[in-house]
């Protein structure tokens, strides 16, 4: 079941929620781009981590359009790069001048905000 599951999702999931720049544009509709982006990457890399014990390799998947979770990762990158650089990590900051700038010229499509956590305790 557990393969049948990882299989599926290269065209129930990757394929359909995942640009061909990385972006999951559902995700960037919402009000907490960032969050559910960052989120929706995290379950992805688990059901990727859950593929390599049942013999699927999620991460060499690339959909028709060339998706696949390595453009996922690389998409929030900047973002994540530049939020770090804000609060004074000297190694992103060395990084922001390294990214390329999107041909929209916005380097900070999604924009990483100080938010109230989600309680974790049951």
């Amino acid at each position: 079941m557990a393969r049948r599951t990882v299989l599926d999702a290269r065209h129930k999931r990757v394929a359909p929620q995942i640009a061909s720049d990385g972006s999951r544009p559902q995700e960037l509709t919402r009000t907490r781009s960032w969050h559910y982006s960052t989120f929706d990457l995290v379950a992805y890399t688990r059901l990727a981590a859950i593929g390599r014990h049942v013999g699927v390799g999620l991460w060499a998947y690339r959909g028709p359009d060339g998706q696949s979770l390595f453009k996922a990762v690389d998409h929030l990158l900047p973002a994540a790069t530049g939020a770090a650089a804000d609060a004074g990590g000297r190694r992103a900051q060395r990084a922001v001048a390294l990214l390329e700038e999107p041909p929209g010229g916005d380097l900070w499509a999604l924009r990483p905000a100080a938010e109230q956590l989600d309680s974790i305790a049951g």
